[in-house]
């Protein structure tokens, strides 16, 4: 059983909107990737990557990679919570942010989050989750005026997921059961 408290963020794209830095490369393949300081699963990754809604961003520091950032264009859904979100293809996900721990606090999220504004122009709506204890990352979205858009309360057992999403004045209680999902969803 798993159990979690996230943020769903809106970013506010104003902060973002400037030209790509040289040190971020979009990756089609991981074939292309090192993985020198960033931790990632190459097979997870591989399978993402099959889909032409997915995209990985790398940030690398004399050539060796520091930092990863993908996206996810349309409908998607987090496995580890279990939670389906259907939405438009002009939407962008983000997701697998990492920054190496001795790059940390010089910039390289924010370009990182610059290439993907950049990359996805025609998006009208970036998100993300950010769980309720990651407070270096809510601190860099708070800093930038995004906004929570819902926090997620989520219990899954197996495949069976039981999530309440709270607005400012609403909540909606759900359920998702992971083998009935609709094929344009991508996993997560």
């Amino acid at each position: 059983m798993k159990y979690g408290l996230y943020y769903h963020y809106k970013l506010n794209t104003n902060f973002f909107a400037s030209d790509t830095s040289k040190n971020v490369r979009l990756v089609r393949d991981v074939e292309n990737i090192d993985t020198g300081k960033i931790e990632v699963n190459k097979i997870r990754l591989s399978f993402l990557l099959k889909s032409n809604k997915v995209d990985c961003f790398l940030y690398y520091s004399d050539d060796i990679p520091v930092g990863i950032l993908c996206t996810c264009r349309g409908s998607y859904y987090l496995r580890g919570l279990g939670v389906p979100f259907d939405n438009e293809d002009d939407s962008c996900y983000i997701f697998w942010i990492y920054v190496s721990s001795q790059c940390r606090n010089k910039g390289i999220l924010q370009e990182l989050l610059v290439a993907c504004c950049s990359h996805h122009s025609f998006c009208r709506s970036f998100e993300l989750l950010v769980r309720y204890d990651n407070y270096i990352m809510k601190n860099f979205l708070d800093r930038r005026s995004s906004l929570i858009d819902c926090k997620i309360f989520y219990i899954k057992i197996f495949q069976v997921s039981v999530y309440v999403l709270t607005y400012d004045r609403s909540y909606s209680l759900n359920f998702s059961v992971e083998t009935k999902l609709k094929p344009n969803f991508i996993k997560i």
